[in-house]
């Protein structure tokens, strides 16, 4: 923040033209170009929920959705061929689909806007499943060290975690008035520290059904201990119920 008006007076005071109209608008542009400075390469957005790592539902349309500058054109390509394409509306925000293979690792998407790219690396094709609850699913998996039992000896009776088939998202949790159009978190893939901050339950459940089907497996674990289940409810739900 800068205090113009003393500042103006300081310069004033030892001669200067700071009280101009020139350095007026002179100082409203550079005010402008700062405000935009953090704007700048973001004609395209997609949500946390597309990143490096991600995992994608297969055979299925999937869809693909996010921001941009309104009325431009969006192309989303991929590396096993499907393409889609779709113009951002004039509120700016753009959605399509995008049809998925089957199972697979080490796959690309790339969606353009304009003269901007968003390339997703290591995307997965699999089964995504979503592990919400209370502090049942919230509790981490490195909290189910049993207190008689060393850290060597829980990891080595934990088994395998790194797991390149096994992705992890855990959305942040946060309160809001109305529902958001993003959240926060990220993809990562099943190592050993991700996966003792991931849920215990949503591990467990998830590095099973992969070593059992074979297929890669994403899971958003959304959880919060001690929650109410009308949290969870939209406004519309619980007002076609009167004791709401």
């Amino acid at each position: 923040l800068i205090d113009v008006p003393d500042a103006r007076d300081h310069v004033r005071s030892n001669g200067g033209m700071i009280g101009s109209a020139p350095w007026r608008v002179a100082m409203r542009l550079i005010v402008l170009a700062l405000i935009a400075l953090p704007l700048a390469g973001q004609d395209l957005r997609l949500p946390a929920l597309f990143s490096d790592h991600m995992v994608l539902q297969r055979d299925r349309q999937v869809a693909i959705w996010g921001w941009g500058a309104p009325n431009k054109h969006i192309e989303i390509t991929s590396s096993w061929g499907a393409s889609a394409q779709t113009h951002v509306s004039s509120e700016g925000t753009w959605n399509a689909t995008l049809k998925t293979a089957g199972p697979a690792l080490d796959q690309k998407l790339t969606v353009t806007c304009g003269d901007t790219n968003r390339v997703f690396n290591d995307v997965a094709i699999g089964d995504v499943w979503l592990c919400s609850g209370q502090s049942n699913m919230e509790w981490r998996l490195s909290q189910t060290r049993r207190s008689d039992q060393s850290a060597e000896d829980f990891i080595k009776d934990l088994g395998p975690t790194d797991l390149p088939g096994v992705r992890l998202f855990t959305v942040q949790n946060a309160i809001a008035p109305a529902p958001k159009s993003d959240v926060g978190g990220s993809w990562q893939r099943s190592a050993q520290a991700p996966a003792l901050d991931f849920s215990a339950c949503g591990f467990h459940f998830g590095r099973k059904v992969h070593q059992e089907i074979g297929v890669p497996i994403g899971l958003i674990a959304s959880d919060w201990g001690g929650t109410v289940c009308e949290s969870w409810t939209s406004r519309g739900a619980l007002e076609k119920h009167g004791q709401f």
